[in-house]
């Protein structure tokens, strides 16, 4: 005999999706409270993504962005991509074989490695297209 749940706290529903971790709140309402918290607290919330999805520090991805001094390690040119209005931070840029944390890219350098698969000879080829059509 399946339990039923009792109404959400929030919004009072009783149609509950999966379970959310968040004891009986709904998902919606889970959801919303979440993004309540990481508006409110941006810092710590950059710091439990850096170490949930690349397993490095806040500290650790402060002190690459000072020894990049805040600029591309492809491009070495600094990030202007927004999010909401907001200037993005650069991107963590990781092997997706090993997990390991390679540098820091700007959205556009980023974007292009994964929509090139990260394929070296691909990347060579287009260099190689580029310069026999060089007209500088």
């Amino acid at each position: 005999m399946e339990q039923s749940l009792p109404p959400c706290p929030v919004c009072k529903t009783s149609e509950h999706p999966k379970s959310t971790g968040k004891g009986y709140l709904c998902k919606p309402c889970a959801n919303a409270r979440s993004l309540g918290w990481a508006k409110k607290n941006k810092e710590r919330h950059k710091g439990n993504q850096l170490k949930y999805r690349y397993g490095i520090s806040k500290e650790e991805y402060d002190k690459k962005i000072a020894e990049q001094q805040n600029k591309c390690e492809i491009c070495k040119e600094e990030e202007t991509s927004t999010f909401r209005g907001t200037l993005k931070g650069l991107a963590v840029d990781h092997s997706h074989v090993s997990g390991k944390v390679r540098g820091l890219l700007c959205k556009n350098c980023n974007v292009s490695l994964g929509l090139l698969k990260e394929n070296k000879q691909t990347i060579k080829a287009m260099l190689n297209y580029l310069e026999k059509y060089d007209e500088s």
